[in-house]
């Protein structure tokens, strides 16, 4: 069971148009066996970017080194408690692992490998901004 999850994360203009990127990041029911960090269960390194090209058909090819565009970005998640070793599962994956998902919680900050998704039109030159 996979959980595709997507955020837009803006750069930080001051501008009214904010252009940015979509990250993919995808949330699995085990830990990924690679990567630099075991935060919770998220593919991570050639794991995602494996997964990207397999299963959604991105256009990621090993000769241009899909996994040097992994970008590390912090998300404040739903975590137990402040010792938590990993935040809590997405309610999709709690429900598949039939998991109950505490009453009480916090949101701590965990580092997460995402997948930013070049957009094949650039706004500004469509909208001559």
């Amino acid at each position: 069971m996979h959980i595709l999850h997507g955020t837009w994360i803006p750069n930080p203009k001051p501008s009214f148009v904010q252009d940015g990127e979509f990250c993919l990041w995808i949330e699995t029911q085990k830990a990924s066996a690679r990567g630099r960090t075991n935060q919770g269960n998220y593919l991570q390194g050639s794991d995602l970017t494996d997964f990207l090209r397999q299963n959604l058909g991105l256009p990621l090819t090993p000769s241009h080194k899909p996994t040097t565009a992994i970008q590390i970005q912090y998300f404040l998640l739903p975590t137990r408690d402040a010792s938590a070793d990993r935040p809590l599962p997405s309610p999709e994956l709690a429900r598949y692992l039939e998991q109950e998902q505490p009453e009480e919680f916090i949101l701590a900050p965990w580092e997460i490998e995402t997948y930013p998704v070049k957009l094949i039109k650039n706004y500004e030159n469509s909208t001559g901004v």
